[in-house]
């Protein structure tokens, strides 16, 4: 599961990546403007939910994020992760990852190797 878990947050943070090289200004598929809010690709079959704001949604696109999601197993959606039963949360320029009770890892070890990746822990 903890493979499984990595192997979709390195996709998608490859995926904002890509796209933030290349689709300035695009919200949702539909051209045009900033987005506006946090959206979030929920995975619970994986225990985790990965959250974008306003400037990873308009550097890649809420289209693109949602079909990259659903590839993943995920549910897509135009508001933050859930925020019932979080274990904590790892901030990063491509976005936030929110892990949740019975990830797998301890909330010390998540918020460890957070920081160890030049991320930013925050506790529930």
């Amino acid at each position: 599961m903890k493979l499984r878990s990595s192997l979709m947050g390195s996709g998608l943070a490859l995926a904002l990546a890509l796209a933030a090289c290349g689709s300035k200004g695009k919200d949702d598929g539909g051209g045009g403007g900033a987005a506006k809010g946090a959206a979030s690709c929920d995975s619970p079959k994986v225990k985790e939910c990965t959250e974008y704001g306003p400037a990873n949604r308009a550097a890649a696109g809420d289209e693109y994020l949602e079909k990259l999601c659903v590839g993943l197993e995920g549910a897509f959606a135009k508001t933050p992760c859930p925020a019932a039963a979080r274990l904590g949360a790892c901030a990063k320029r491509e976005g936030t990852k929110v892990f949740y009770q019975d990830y797998g890892m301890t909330a010390a070890q998540l918020a460890e190797s957070c920081t160890a990746g030049d991320g930013t822990w925050r506790a529930p």
